[in-house]
């Protein structure tokens, strides 16, 4: 109890640093798209833009809500179409348009870490009007235990997928296998990446140049195939931001939002950013990054215009995270403690 109250402490102490002096909502070249107001989608926890009609996005509820796929018209953020996946999920946090352009629904929340499987949904791209599906399902673990995550990620050049999980202080990107079975549980890979703490969805940008994370705090940048993170980019402040996706060929991204009414806002990629992506080294389709970027440090702007780079109430920011981990971190050894003590009783009674 008492290492659950310091947690419930820490989070209140984050809480209300996260909720210091902001911005004005929409500030400079961020554009509000569409806007969702459906009362059908209040938890929109994943985004992405359709390839078979840019005019469409797709979106989904998180744990609790229904396991369909909404089909938001971008041009007025209404749903058009619904697609009602046959399945029983748990926790849909992240989609992703495949290598062989279905749409992929990752049921990978694990608000408790305790899952020992999660699982991907695999459908035809929805377009508008109702429907249901059967979906094709792909069952994953990791290699290293069970793990929150909230993002899934196709390479567009190899097609090849992988999920960053979602922790306090800091997150790995896992690599799934280069083709999935439906017959066997895929096994998800660590790539010994460090991404940041808190991440809530990504996308790599069409040419597979780079990785866009999104956190509560900012968008976290990395080149591709070495995963070297390059800088920042701000966003505008949301009630809680939980979806990102590639638009305007890379140029700029796409980011929404939980709870109603819930804006789709567009925000630049830096022009110093986008130099740095593609002055960067050349793809290969390897699949894998060139060398571990967890010692990669965060780049600052060479202009020094500060295009989109997050502003100094990140560092504020950071400190509330600090301290919501140590409540987190103490929370969860006390947790496997008491199952490890559990463990131990019952296999004292069975000998």
């Amino acid at each position: 109890m008492r290492r659950v109250g310091v947690a419930v402490a820490a989070a209140a102490v984050a809480g209300a640093v996260l909720v210091g002096p902001v911005r004005p909502a929409y500030a400079g070249d961020h554009d509000v798209v569409a806007t969702i107001t459906d009362e059908r989608i209040p938890e929109s926890s994943a985004l992405v833009q359709s390839t078979i009609d840019p005019n469409l996005a797709y979106t989904i509820n998180d744990s609790g809500n229904d396991n369909v796929v909404y089909v938001i018209d971008l041009g007025s953020g209404d749903v058009v179409g619904t697609a009602t996946i046959d399945v029983t999920a748990d926790d849909t946090e992240a989609m992703a348009i495949g290598g062989d352009g279905r749409l992929y629904v990752a049921d990978i929340g694990d608000n408790s870490v305790s899952r020992r499987t999660v699982g991907l949904y695999a459908i035809d791209q929805p377009g508008r009007g109702d429907t249901t599906v059967t979906p094709d399902v792909y069952p994953v673990r990791y290699s290293d235990g069970p793990s929150d995550a909230e993002t899934l990620l196709v390479d567009p050049a190899t097609g090849r997928m992988s999920i960053v999980t979602k922790n306090l202080l800091a997150g790995e990107v896992y690599q799934l296998p280069k083709h999935l079975s439906e017959n066997r549980v895929n096994l998800a890979r660590s790539l010994n990446v460090n991404t940041p703490g808190m991440v809530t969805d990504g996308a790599y940008l069409p040419d597979g140049s780079a990785v866009l994370l999104r956190t509560y705090i900012d968008i976290a940048v990395y080149s591709i195939p070495d995963w070297h993170k390059l800088g920042s980019i701000d966003t505008p402040r949301m009630p809680q931001s939980e979806s990102l996706a590639a638009w305007n060929d890379g140029r700029s991204v796409l980011v929404g939002t939980e709870k109603l009414p819930s804006p789709i806002i567009e925000v630049k990629v830096p022009r110093h950013e986008w130099r740095k992506l593609h002055a960067g080294p050349s793809r290969d389709t390897s699949g894998s990054p060139a060398s571990p970027a967890g010692s990669a440090a965060s780049s600052s702007s060479e202009d020094g215009d500060g295009d989109g780079i997050a502003g100094g109430w990140v560092v504020a920011s950071g400190a509330a995270l600090l301290l919501l981990g140590g409540g987190w971190l103490w929370a969860r050894r006390g947790r496997r403690t008491r199952g490890t003590r559990r463990a131990e009783r019952q296999s004292r009674s069975t000998m």
